[in-house]
């Protein structure tokens, strides 16, 4: 079927709250890149990640992000 477009997934996704584990496995990807950087000489980089409404209303939203951070050692500038 080919490549699909976030303007077709993203709205299935949080329709039916496939969006929080998607969310969570684009945040650890995301800082893996991020900490890969830095290891590369890159610490002066900012990285934005488009979190989505369903995931910010979820309960646990910033519980989860603030643990994967600590075990991830992102520091939150």
């Amino acid at each position: 079927m080919g490549l699909v477009s976030p303007l077709e997934f993203i709205p299935i996704a949080e329709k039916t709250k496939l969006i929080i584990p998607i969310g969570e496995k684009i945040v650890i990807k995301a800082f893996q890149f991020l900490k890969k950087l830095e290891e590369c000489g890159y610490d002066e980089i900012r990285l934005f990640i488009n979190i989505s409404v369903v995931q910010l209303l979820h309960p646990e939203f910033t519980t989860r992000l603030l643990e994967i951070m600590e075990d991830m050692e992102v520091d939150a500038q």
